[in-house]
């Protein structure tokens, strides 16, 4: 029998993914800018991180990051389900503020080489968050690899780099082909489900 621990519902997932600020728009967001054009995106192509190690905000989040991988971990091989999707969602939000407290698109212009360490790293906790969400929505995990243009990839032992997040995609990585993974839930909607 489940525990409330196991339960999951719509609602659960209606009120973190729709509230103004979080990181419901993360994955989108960081490949839609690699995606752009050169000269105002990255023209499809994860860059170099060069001196990602010394790039405080940086190692501030994959701090954060493995700490957050580590109660991941800890909550699914428990069993509280609820408390793991809370925790990749925690993930994306943290990468959410890391996009939005660094200024990635005045970065672009001002400061190129640390807009490739920000994208980069942003890039590989897009990675990471699709691995994290597959026991709870395996066709968004599939459909971020697929537009990650990579394999399907959902084996734990790979998240041993997320306290390098910028060293998850390799530089040059060409992403594939966009599209929005999610139509913003309505509240009534997400009842009905």
């Amino acid at each position: 029998m489940f525990t409330r621990a196991a339960s999951f519902s719509w609602t659960m997932l209606f009120f973190p993914a729709n509230r103004p600020g979080t990181g419901r728009n993360f994955v989108y967001r960081v490949l839609s800018f690699i995606a752009k054009p050169e000269n105002t995106g990255y023209g499809c192509v994860v860059p170099d991180a060069h001196g990602a190690e010394s790039h405080l905000p940086t190692v501030s989040l994959s701090v954060k990051i493995g700490e957050l991988v580590e109660e991941y971990v800890e909550a699914m091989e428990k069993v509280k389900l609820k408390q793991g999707l809370k925790t990749a969602m925690q993930i994306s939000m943290e990468g959410n503020g890391y996009l939005q407290g660094n200024r990635f698109w005045r970065l672009y212009k001002e400061d190129r080489p640390c807009c490739d360490i920000v994208i980069r790293t942003a890039a590989g906790l897009v990675h990471l968050v699709a691995q994290l969400l597959e026991p709870f929505m395996p066709s968004f995990s599939r459909e971020v690899f697929r537009q990650l243009n990579l394999a399907p990839l959902f084996s734990l032992s790979e998240v041993s780099q997320a306290r390098r997040p910028w060293e998850i995609l390799p530089p040059g990585h060409m992403i594939g082909t966009l599209q929005p993974l999610f139509k913003e839930l309505v509240y009534y909607i997400a009842l009905a489900l």
